[in-house]
């Protein structure tokens, strides 16, 4: 499960830093506050559920409307607490 969570917010970010012309770094730093959280996804490190979920609640609410939201990844809309 985790693998596939990790997959998910690859994808997000590939997609929004390529939908912008930024880099991921930079995609991080104001998705979670971490620059360096890419590197974490491609490791064998874990994450937890709180930060998939406040990820992608950033990306859900900051998508850019130009571009398709991927269709393998669930959008959730709700931040964790």
């Amino acid at each position: 499960m985790e693998t596939e969570l990790k997959r998910h917010l690859l994808t997000l970010v590939e997609a929004y830093a390529g939908a912008l012309g930024i880099g991921v770094t930079t995609v991080w730093r104001q998705a979670i506050n971490d620059p360096a959280f890419q590197e974490r996804l491609r490791s064998e490190n874990t994450i937890t559920l709180r930060t998939y979920d406040r990820a992608v609640a950033w990306f859900a609410e900051n998508w850019p409307e130009t571009s398709a939201w991927p269709a393998e990844v669930p959008r959730r809309i709700e931040r964790a607490a």
